[in-house]
């Protein structure tokens, strides 16, 4: 079998089969680099691209699909604007408790819990979050003001050690590309730990 590069093959199936909406397609992309940067897609001359769980592309995405802390990459139109306005509010007024509980009808409490957090905020938070994927405020790296540790593995001053620096950017990385990209761009790296150019 011809070698298959994960990163063009899979928005390629994701199209295919679950026509997703446009800004799926980039984040999937960054989560796909960021892993086979980390190894953990491999070639097998019979089967193409296994992840390390043994999933083919479509396995990965069909086991995507049904996680919870994934639900934002599905939302459309209309749902899309019902959660900037259960999480980040409306017209420059921020979110109510109403359109938090009217969230959490529509998908359940746990999907909800894990789309505010992907928001930066979580549930009965009147705090404004931030749309996933957009650029963190000015002053949300309050570590790196201070000068103390953080707890951001990307940044040079990570609070634990080697191990825990890598264990921690692969749980981010699964977790939510966008989130790990975004935390790597504020601590000035790519997701490799390359410095960014300027």
């Amino acid at each position: 079998m011809p070698y298959i590069d994960v990163v063009i093959a899979g928005p390629e199936i994701l199209l295919r089969d679950y026509q997703p909406r446009r800004g799926v397609l980039k984040q999937v992309c960054d989560e796909l680099a960021a892993q086979k940067a980390l190894g953990e897609w491999t070639q097998t001359e019979a089967d193409g691209p296994i992840n390390k769980k043994g999933q083919s592309l479509e396995e990965y995405f069909g086991a995507m699909r049904q996680d919870p802390a994934r639900a934002h990459f599905w939302l459309q139109g209309e749902e899309i604007d019902r959660a900037d306005q259960a999480w980040i509010g409306v017209d420059g007024k921020p979110p109510t408790l109403a359109d938090q509980g009217e969230r959490v009808k529509e998908i359940g409490e746990t999907a909800a819990a894990h789309e505010a957090a992907s928001y930066g905020t979580r549930l009965g938070n009147l705090k404004p979050g931030s749309r996933p994927g957009s650029a963190p405020k000015e002053g949300d790296d309050k570590a790196s003001a201070g000068g103390g540790a953080t707890s951001n593995p990307w940044h040079p001053r990570f609070s634990g050690d080697q191990e825990q620096r890598q264990a921690k950017m692969q749980s981010i990385i699964r977790t939510s590309t966008r989130l790990a990209v975004d935390l790597a761009k504020a601590a000035g790296v790519s997701l490799s730990g390359a410095p960014l150019r300027k």
